[in-house]
């Protein structure tokens, strides 16, 4: 962490003035550094992101992504190179651009490119907290529970950027009353900078048998980007582009 050495000197970290110093606050608990009042922001950036890519996979595990994603990139995603250039285009900005559906039978990367967006949050726009990788599967049986329901459903509600992964597994009456509820708060709230990612196995037009006409109806407001299953041929061709 670069800011270090000119803390020490008591001096600004941008321009190396002695004058008219405040500090700021640094991610770690505790610990400011001096800043000139021309430069207080850049400090308080530049020590975001110092501290995000030192701690990037530590952010990955408080945000609950499953240890074997942790490390996942949009680079290392298999895919076609337009596509990732889609996603790409899609993180260019922090709120992302939009909420989004990712869609498409088994071994698309869909699960992949969620915990890579994940990562793209924390070392491209330097976000240290409010992120959430959370299994449908494994919060459904909170949901539908009474007793667990309204803690769990909070959980789903803070994170600036949530991923849910596999809507489309089967889930008890009261558990989609309360998805469909975290949906529509979320989506409402979207001017506050709530963004929601979620995958699924099918189309979200042909999931109303499973999921009901209004989580459907959420879901459809959302971008949707279909994934597709690449042919030998292909994986080996963006294989190589990648490695």
């Amino acid at each position: 962490m670069g800011w270090r050495k000119f803390n020490e000197k008591g001096v600004c970290t941008i321009c190396g003035t002695c004058e008219g110093l405040v500090n700021v606050a640094t991610p770690e608990q505790y610990v400011y550094v001096k800043a000139c009042e021309a430069h207080k922001r850049e400090v308080f950036r530049n020590c975001r992101a110092d501290y995000a890519l030192a701690h990037v996979d530590e952010i990955m595990r408080t945000a609950q992504v499953p240890a074997n994603y942790c490390t996942k990139t949009v680079r290392d995603w298999r895919s076609s190179n337009a596509l990732r250039e889609k996603v790409i285009t899609y993180t260019a900005t922090w709120p992302y651009a939009d909420d989004l559906v990712l869609y498409g039978p088994n071994n698309t990367g869909k699960t992949h490119l969620a915990a890579a967006l994940i990562r793209t949050g924390i070392v491209r726009h330097y976000q240290l907290r409010h992120l959430l990788f959370a299994s449908t599967w494994q919060v459904a049986a909170r949901l539908g529970d009474f007793k667990e329901r309204r803690a769990a459903t909070d959980e789903l509600l803070v994170p600036k950027l949530l991923v849910l992964d596999d809507i489309s597994v089967p889930t008890n009456p009261l558990a989609l009353e309360a998805l469909y509820g975290v949906l529509d708060w979320r989506i409402s709230n979207r001017a506050d900078g709530y963004r929601t990612i979620v995958t699924m196995d099918q189309d979200p037009r042909d999931a109303e048998p499973s999921l009901g006409r209004r989580i459907v109806a959420r879901l459809l407001r959302m971008r949707r980007m279909p994934l597709v299953t690449l042919t030998a041929e292909k994986r080996q061709s963006v294989a190589e582009s990648v490695g």
